[in-house]
């Protein structure tokens, strides 16, 4: 399955096991960002 995913700056530990463990169980997962600690709001990533 491809599953698409973004966080905002809060959410990019989050963010990061999740994309760890679905990778783990066989999906392709495509990382919209944020990656860094910077202030960044979450409705342009989902563009």
């Amino acid at each position: 399955m491809r599953i698409a995913i973004a966080a905002d700056h809060n959410g990019v530990p989050m963010k990061k096991l999740l994309v760890d463990r679905l990778a783990a169980a066989g999906h392709e997962v495509a990382d919209h960002g944020t990656d860094g600690d910077g202030v960044v709001d979450y409705p342009p990533l989902c563009a």
